[in-house]
């Protein structure tokens, strides 16, 4: 039996997320290694672990004690490691691998828009922090400007992903509390917009009229192509839209956290996707304390409304405190939104019934062959 020490109407969304699977706790605090073996990778699912290789491979089995397990159609899963999406895409298409779920942007050239291309929404965004803590970004009007400053269609071009630019905290994969069939992004609308004259304006306000004075603002990211080409789009556009210089650190991903966890940096890339379905997942990562942002931001009367929400059980009533909180957060602008996720895969026609979460975990339950 499970007691909830306080009102969580999200609960029953969090038991189906991968948090939430059970494990044997005599088995996971017997070895580090536990989820290399078929013999103590153990849960409840509709396959289990046969064999593992961390160097090529791991082959599932269908599970003869899953409630549903006179309904899998398929005799296994084999999940093979590929070291980069190049390879990963001339694996597909040589019929070596049946689903693709890391897509290059030739991947997505070649396949978009055919009958093997799927995508599928997350509850997730990508976002850049502002260092709140540096005097400059210290003024929401300078956060503000910032944000308004790009052309978050442009910028997907350039990297060529297929995701959504987004205009407030919470993806469109987000379910409206309210509305049966809409979205939460439905409900609440964008909630700023890319204007590069009224961005210049506000800057001028802050003090900095054609970015005149405006320390270089440096763009922190992890040492990753994709990540690189990001920082320096974004950094032209503001130089273009506002005036001012920037520059690029790329740090490890061992070392990259720590970076921005001490303050050393004036933006950076992030992202977040949450581990349920409820709106609130996405806007809790801003109350203080948080570890999911970097933004040295801490503001009480946002943790404060943040709480009052948690109080609230009509969904109709909490999903207008959300949208409170949410245009509380957009003016106050700590980080600023760039897309909500959409995750592309391939999969082969003759096989149907593959599907994602919306976490962006594929599930194999439905699949079979044609």
């Amino acid at each position: 039996m499970c007691e909830l020490e306080t009102l969580a109407p999200w609960f029953l969304s969090m038991t189906a997320t991968t948090s939430y699977m059970p494990v044997k706790k005599d088995v996971v605090e017997g070895t580090e290694a536990w989820t290399k073996s078929p013999d103590t990778y153990v849960s409840n699912g509709p396959f289990m672990l046969k064999e593992y290789s961390s160097l090529s491979h791991l082959l599932l089995v269908p599970n003869p004690n899953y409630y549903l397990a006179d309904e899998i159609q398929i005799d296994g899963v084999k999940i093979v490691i590929i070291p980069d999406k190049a390879t990963e895409l001339t694996a597909y298409n040589n019929g070596e691998i049946n689903v693709s779920d890391e897509l290059s942007p030739d991947a997505l050239k070649q396949y978009a828009g055919s009958d093997e291309f799927f995508t599928s929404g997350k509850i997730g965004i990508q976002y850049c922090d502002f260092n709140c803590s540096l005097p400059e970004f210290s003024d929401k009007r300078v956060r503000q400007a910032f944000a308004m400053a790009i052309d978050r269609q442009a910028v997907l071009n350039v990297l060529g992903l297929v995701e959504k630019p987004v205009y407030g905290f919470v993806p469109y994969s987000q379910p409206s509390l309210s509305t049966e069939g809409a979205s939460y992004r439905d409900i609440a609308g964008d909630m700023f917009k890319e204007d590069p004259e009224a961005a210049k304006a506000l800057l001028a306000e802050a003090g900095y009229p054609n970015g005149e004075n405006f320390p270089v603002v440096e763009i922190v990211t992890k040492n990753d192509n994709e990540q690189k080409l990001m920082a320096q789009v974004i950094g032209e556009m503001w130089k273009a839209n506002l005036g001012v210089e920037y520059s690029i650190t790329t740090y490890e991903s061992a070392v990259y956290w720590d970076e921005l966890a001490a303050g050393h940096f004036s933006t950076d890339r992030n992202g977040y996707t949450c581990d349920y379905v409820d709106p609130s997942a996405n806007l809790k990562i801003w109350v203080t304390g948080s570890n999911a942002s970097e933004n040295q931001w801490d503001d009480p009367v946002y943790d404060g409304m943040f709480a009052e929400a948690g109080k609230i059980t009509d969904p109709a009533e909490r999903e207008a405190k959300l949208i409170e909180i949410e245009k509380y957060l957009v003016d106050q602008m700590p980080g600023m939104p760039m897309y909500s996720y959409e995750d592309p895969y391939l999969v082969k026609p003759n096989i149907k019934g593959i599907v994602k979460n919306p976490i962006g975990h594929i599930y194999f339950e439905y699949a079979h062959f044609e």
